[in-house]
């Protein structure tokens, strides 16, 4: 399996926990997991991971954004943030 570095998890780690109900860290890693999954199947991409507005401290739909390409190394995904699904 391909190894991926992630950039800025920490990031999409407390904002998500910040955004999220009832989730917990361990749901903001599992869901990078799943990120990571999306990024072999999509490499050089952007993706991006949508928590509905039922699952929001506010309300409002969340979209978090991610980008990936492909380096000498392997995969480098980054977390580039997050903003209302509108």
């Amino acid at each position: 399996m391909q190894n991926i570095q992630l950039i800025n998890d920490v990031d999409f780690i407390e904002d998500f926990s910040k955004i999220a109900t009832n989730l917990t860290t361990r749901d903001a890693e599992d869901y990078l997991e799943y990120m990571c999954d999306k990024t072999r199947e999509s490499p050089d991409s952007n993706l991006f991971l949508q928590c509905p507005s039922q699952a929001t401290k506010n309300n409002i739909s969340r979209i978090f954004n991610f980008s990936v390409s492909t380096q000498e190394n392997g995969l480098v995904m980054t977390y580039t943030g997050y903003h209302d699904d509108h």
